[in-house]
């Protein structure tokens, strides 16, 4: 169902997903998982006294809300390598080229909001350092209160009470980890390459940060490993939104993880293969805008976990999250498997909650799988939803660390607030040996 072959002869899992929506192949990694209800004392946005940027980095005077300097282009795809890994950095990332002349930056890519965003000096009140210079808009770069796309930042983050100043539209978003992000709205170019061979530069709706809070996971040093968020949710004001409005592509996104490399993320249909892909409509589980197959019954082998479970799909986390019961009953499962070996507990190694030692060092995840069971998510069946199953092998659910210890890669969502709900993050969906 969710198999694709890929390159060199592996089988790489892809998700895939239709209605205006993503081809998940998937979900790439940051800290953050999904966007929560911002703080009910949220803080206060500033009017932005704004600094011009240098003659280097001044603006065309293309509108808003186009593709510039050609015409509107017959729809293509646009692929984007994928950076990063699940461990020991945590996080994927895609290089997004931005403004006039485009500038390089990092972006983690959330499946899980819609909203991008970059670090913003104009001036900045608290941004972390990153891998490039913060972006710079210029002030007529601005997003005013009465463009549809202010309605929609605010209604994909819960902002209440409009704009304080009608020439600018400001957002903020926090994320479930307690990062977040404060500032207002631009529109600028992104530089992109399709797959026909022919370049575009939409300009794109996005967030410039002024204001960021690092959330749990932040580097100690208080650096950051990107410049920003990639928003590839469904929602309008989501990037594949904006790309298919504009006709550069089709509303189809899709990501494809590996061992060997980190993969890739494209935009458009032109890259999914007409046959081998099993496509499943998505369905809306929560009042967020998840992306979701629906409800699956969660197997350990042969060992049902529990039944009729929702399940979404999050880019924006490193690791898959269960509910407390389901969550219970695997470790239950883990821990009858392990009383047959020789494995121990790794009490000492704090990389995730829980781990276990060999004999000797664990060299890859591959080793793991003569001691732990698949996972199996089996969703729904019916004649108006026909059913589909997607099997995990043990090194999907699982990482070696360092130290040569087997660590599980899923963890208790009742613990970060996620309740009655089931998040398959990036680890899940890492390639397949054929």
């Amino acid at each position: 169902m969710w198999w694709q072959k890929g390159l060199h002869g592996k089988t790489i899992v892809v998700a895939a997903i239709i209605a205006a929506v993503l081809l998940a192949g998937f979900p790439s990694c940051s800290a953050d998982i999904t966007p929560s209800t911002p703080s009910t004392s949220p803080r206060k946005p500033r009017f932005w006294s704004w600094r011009e940027p240098s003659q280097l980095n001044s603006p065309s005077t293309a509108e808003p809300s186009s593709i510039h300097g050609e015409d509107r282009p017959s729809p293509s795809s646009i692929i984007l390598p994928v950076y990063g890994n699940v461990y020991p950095h945590g996080f994927y990332y895609v290089l997004i080229y931005v403004g006039e002349p485009p500038r390089p930056y990092f972006l983690d890519v959330d499946s899980g909001s819609d909203v991008t965003w970059l670090q913003c000096d104009a001036p900045c009140v608290r941004c972390s350092q990153g891998p490039h210079p913060l972006y710079r808009p210029a002030k007529n770069r601005l997003v005013p209160c009465e463009d549809p796309l202010c309605a929609a930042f605010h209604e994909s983050t819960n902002h209440e009470g409009g704009c304080d100043v009608p020439h600018q539209c400001d957002y903020e978003i926090e994320y479930q980890d307690h990062g977040s992000s404060i500032g207002v709205l631009v529109a600028d170019a992104f530089a992109l390459h399709l797959t026909n061979s022919s370049h575009v530069n939409p300009i794109l709706t996005f967030g410039c940060g002024y204001d960021q809070q690092a959330g749990l996971s932040a580097e100690p040093n208080g650096r950051s490993a990107t410049d920003g968020v990639l928003g590839i949710g469904s929602g309008k004001v989501g990037i594949l939104s904006q790309l298919h409005d504009l006709g550069v592509c089709r509303s189809v996104v899709g990501h494809c993880l590996s061992r060997q490399r980190a993969g890739f993320l494209f935009f458009g249909e032109d890259v999914v293969p007409p046959r081998s892909v099993k496509w499943a409509p998505m369905a809306r589980v929560t009042a967020q805008k998840y992306y979701s197959p629906g409800v699956a019954s969660i197997y350990a082998g042969k060992l049902l976990l529990g039944a009729n479970q929702p399940v979404v799909l999050d880019s924006g986390s490193s690791y898959t999250y269960f509910t407390d019961q389901i969550y219970q009953s695997l470790l239950s499962a883990v821990r009858a498997d392990i009383s047959k070996t020789k494995l121990k507990e790794a009490t000492a190694d704090k990389t995730l909650p829980r781990c276990w030692k060999g004999t000797r060092p664990f060299k890859s995840v591959l080793d793991l799988r003569k001691y732990f069971r698949p996972l199996l998510l089996s969703f729904g069946n019916s004649n108006a939803a026909p059913g589909f199953q997607m099997e995990i092998p043990p090194e999907n659910y699982f990482i070696v660390t360092r130290q040569g210890n087997a660590c599980l890669g899923i963890l208790n969502a009742d613990e970060v607030g996620l309740v009655n709900l089931n998040v398959i993050g990036g680890k899940l969906f890492i390639e397949k040996s054929s």
